[in-house]
């Protein structure tokens, strides 16, 4: 059984990362934010019975906290896609998404000791970022590469990415950056059920691992465009959350620094030469999130105490990790194309006052 009072107040706070992933994002109206919260309060169901259909229900904390990570997730995903695709396409997204390809892959990577995850692929992912990251990242980059855009939306593409610079204040910035990291250290507290030994490394590793992450996102960004916007420490904090997750409570001081410096330069570098070359907001997200993922759990499989090279002699664990990766993606990458494709019929169809 777990720590009720644990994971419901890691249940609360996990809805944080949602709200502070709008500040980094065009100011959403009224019937917009309404509309995701349904979205979310429909996965967070979806997760309840899925937990009562397997016979997890019984500890209602931890189905509980199961369900704030869907819709938590898919409300995240929703408004981001529904910068594209309208409040409609942005709904239907992220709740098909949620159901195809989040809800398998979180049981997968989260349920059961040991997971699916690792004992299909050798694989370790603490923090779920398989789930979280992995899965969201890959099928968000598949939608980018779908011309599901509507021609509208196309040619203010550009204007709205230089309106979105102008209207994230660096109040917000730094209000959405304190928002993911609360929420992204309740999550990967929170995974554990009940608090250990190493409870107290995972939460100072998680707080420690995305402020950095934030801040290097701003120093990065300067050195490799010569600008900074204050939604990078939005983009930092969740890029952190990526790089450490895998991992979390093994990580040295010396890993941790490794993980997050290595994942969120290698993301940014990215980012800098996928804006050079014209792509969108939604593509080098997308895609920063799935490089910090691999670079992290690569450092992870280096350094890590008791699992890392030094223990381990070998780089057979650095594979199956990666391995567990590059399938995970494959897979959600394949849910979003659907998922994107159901979004974007429904988003022709819906009148426009509802986007």
């Amino acid at each position: 059984m777990s720590d009720p009072v644990l994971q419901l107040a890691c249940a609360a706070l996990v809805l944080f990362v949602p709200v502070g992933v709008q500040q980094g994002l065009r100011p959403s109206a009224t019937p917009r934010i309404l509309i995701i919260a349904a979205v979310s309060l429909v996965a967070a169901v979806a997760s309840l019975v899925a937990d009562v259909a397997v016979g997890l229900g019984v500890d209602v904390a931890a189905s509980v906290l199961d369900a704030s990570f869907a819709g938590a997730i898919a409300a995240t995903v929703a408004l981001v896609v529904a910068q594209r695709l309208g409040t409609a396409g942005g709904a239907v997204f992220g709740l098909s998404w949620s159901l195809v390809v989040f809800q398998p892959v979180a049981a997968a990577v989260l349920d059961g000791v040991p997971s699916l995850v690792q004992v299909a692929f050798g694989a370790i992912d603490y923090g779920g970022v398989l789930a979280s990251h992995v899965a969201a990242g890959s099928a968000l980059l598949a939608l980018s590469l779908l011309p599901v855009a509507r021609p509208r939306d196309r040619a203010h593409q550009a204007e709205s990415a230089v309106r979105v610079i102008e209207r994230v204040s660096w109040g917000r910035g730094v209000m959405g950056a304190s928002l993911v990291i609360a929420g992204g250290a309740a999550w990967l507290l929170g995974v554990d059920r009940v608090l250990t030994v190493a409870s107290g490394r995972t939460l100072v590793n998680a707080l420690a691992g995305m402020a950095l992450a934030a801040l290097l996102w701003i120093v990065v960004e300067k050195i490799a465009v010569d600008r900074v916007a204050p939604e990078g420490l939005i983009a930092g904090s969740l890029l952190g959350w990526g790089a450490i997750g895998a991992g979390v409570p093994y990580l040295s001081p010396l890993a941790l620094i490794a993980a997050v410096a290595g994942g969120t330069a290698a993301a940014v570098g990215a980012v800098a030469q996928a804006r050079a070359r014209g792509a969108g907001v939604l593509r080098w997200g997308s895609g920063s999130m799935l490089v910090a993922v691999a670079v992290g759990s690569i450092v992870m499989t280096l350094l890590a105490d008791r699992f890392g090279l030094a223990e381990m002699a070998t780089i057979t664990f650095t594979v199956e990790q990666l391995t567990a990766t590059i399938v995970v993606a494959v897979v959600a990458g394949t849910g979003g194309i659907v998922c994107g494709l159901l979004a974007w019929g429904v988003s022709r169809w819906a009148i426009p006052d509802s986007n």
